[in-house]
């Protein structure tokens, strides 16, 4: 599951995340999620 605050993820159970670049580990994951990339 990816960590992500984008308008998909209303709509889904959780982001894919086909809409950015992965993040590499979960330090990254959630710096992404307090940025609200």
């Amino acid at each position: 599951m990816l960590l992500c605050r984008c308008g998909r993820s209303q709509r889904l159970p959780y982001c894919d995340g086909s809409h950015s670049p992965p993040a590499a580990g979960l330090k990254a994951r959630w710096q992404r999620f307090t940025r609200g990339d």
